[in-house]
């Protein structure tokens, strides 16, 4: 599968609506901050980046994986 080339807040964005429109978030009040991306050596997979850190993910790691998973699945930085 090709991944979309995407600019660093293109993938910042669609982390942040896709996990802040989790319902697990939304039910809670709970905002997650998504810091952009960071270019890094394509990984086995090819995916070229990462979000080098997060702040206060606590209890909610799972929608965080599971979106950071599709996303680097779909996307590489330009």
């Amino acid at each position: 599968m090709s991944r979309e080339l995407v600019t660093p807040q293109h993938i910042q964005h669609w982390l942040s609506d896709r996990i802040n429109g989790d319902h697990a978030l939304l039910d809670n009040g709970h905002h997650q901050h998504v810091s952009a991306p960071v270019k890094d050596k394509p990984d086995a997979e090819g995916c070229n980046w990462r979000v080098a850190a997060w702040r206060n993910p606590a209890g909610y790691e799972s929608v965080i994986e599971t979106a950071v998973d599709e996303a680097r699945a779909r996307f590489n930085l330009e």
